[in-house]
């Protein structure tokens, strides 16, 4: 995280408070190279299973978590953001849907909330069980669907597809997982909240402006598009493809 004083130490507790059957909870904090009190407020923390790092320079949410997943070799991967909180069971649950039927990676629903954890009604998100790729993939780029870290997901897979592309300054992870599903891996959908949003004014999608005006987020779905789009065609019908260039505005 870049700046996460605020709200890093909630983030932490809530991870260390996962509960986990089986397999032991590794809990890596990367500090982007903050020039506030973060790695301070991180280092006051403690645990057998924490394990903090600094970056000397700010390098962006991507090479952050790459980084992250360098420094363990757990098997499945969940990514939060700092100012984000998780529920007790959140992981122990994804992970049990996950190999109880044999995906390769799962998502959640998750709770919007204010900058003091506060709920927020009429703003949860919540996900859908979508029948193939090529649906997902369609409703992705028609603005009804996205990703952000709500995921959990093998090793093996993370690495297959090359990780975050760290070239990108944001919309890392809805680009990941786009080329998940293009290269054939579907998610599997584990329904209900798994963790809380926190929606503030120094959220990334605040000031990018991409919450408040969402021809914003549509321009970013749109680059994208354009950028993956022989291999996005490739996997759909053409009604797909021309809805998805309807909504984009793509003539």
């Amino acid at each position: 995280m870049f700046n996460g004083h605020k709200y890093i130490g909630d983030c932490i507790d809530s991870v260390s408070g996962c509960i986990s059957k089986s397999d032991q909870i590794e809990h890596i904090v990367v500090d982007d190279g903050s020039t506030d009190q973060t790695w301070e407020k991180i280092q006051k923390k403690s645990g057998t299973n924490l394990y903090p790092f600094k970056l000397e320079k700010n390098m962006g949410a991507a090479y952050a978590r790459n980084f992250a997943v360098s420094k363990t070799d757990a098997e499945l991967l969940f990514c939060l953001d700092a100012d984000d909180v998780i529920f007790q069971n959140t992981l122990e649950q994804m992970s049990s849907f996950l190999q109880k039927n044999n995906h390769d990676w799962v998502y959640c629903d998750f709770l919007r909330v204010d900058e003091k954890l506060r709920y927020i009604t009429g703003q949860d998100y919540y996900g859908f069980e979508f029948s193939s790729r090529e649906q997902l993939l369609t409703s992705m780029f028609c603005g009804e669907h996205f990703f952000q870290q709500n995921c959990l997901y093998k090793r093996s897979l993370f690495e297959k597809l090359g990780g975050f592309d760290e070239s990108r300054k944001d919309f890392e992870d809805f680009e990941l997982f786009t080329r998940f599903l293009l290269a054939g891996f579907m998610p599997y959908y584990s329904s209900g909240p798994g963790y809380l949003h926190r929606l503030h004014d120094e959220n990334m999608s605040v000031k990018n402006r991409r919450y408040l005006e969402p021809e914003l987020h549509k321009k970013d779905v749109k680059d994208l598009y354009l950028i993956l789009e022989s291999q996005i065609n490739s996997v759909l019908n053409s009604k797909q493809i021309q809805q998805i260039k309807n909504w984009l505005e793509i003539s």
